[in-house]
């Protein structure tokens, strides 16, 4: 599987180094995004496409267009790939825009948002509900952890 990954990344060209001192003065400005797979050996039927967006800029539903393109890339590499079916999930990671923006590119991704459900290929998930769940997540380790020592 890491080696399936390896040549995925490489057909995506995510998860590389990027250099800003090579973008040529025509292009338009580039920023690197922060984009990685996830694949469990244990579980070699499954590969999470992650995307974090700068937390500075609110996400936009070119994002998710983005996301969008790479699974589709990915699922056809594994059609030649892979004699067996994988599923293939993404995640958008980032800052939501005001729920008053009037910029359309910010006004789809949020109703986006809003009608997502556990069963969609894609999540859009806000920084501040993925730190929340970490919080969560913690706090109901440390609360069983203290029960037990009251035993």
């Amino acid at each position: 599987m890491a080696t399936l990954l390896k040549r995925l990344e490489k057909e995506l060209s995510i998860n590389r180094d990027f250099d800003l001192g090579t973008a040529k003065a025509n292009e338009p400005t580039r920023r690197p995004d922060l984009v990685f797979l996830l694949a469990d050996g244990e579980v070699p039927h499954r590969i999470d496409i992650i995307e974090l967006k700068s937390p500075n800029l609110p996400l936009l539903a070119e994002h998710l267009t983005q996301l969008d393109g790479y699974i589709y890339d990915i699922e056809q590499f594994l059609k030649t790939e892979i004699k067996r079916p994988v599923r293939v999930s993404g995640y958008l990671i980032g800052t939501l825009p005001p729920e008053t923006s009037k910029n359309r590119e910010e006004t789809v991704l949020l109703k986006k948002w809003r009608e997502q459900s556990p069963k969609d290929q894609v999540s859009i998930i806000s920084l501040q509900q993925l730190a929340d769940h970490a919080y969560n997540v913690h706090d109901s380790a440390l609360k069983i952890l203290e029960s037990e020592e009251d035993v």
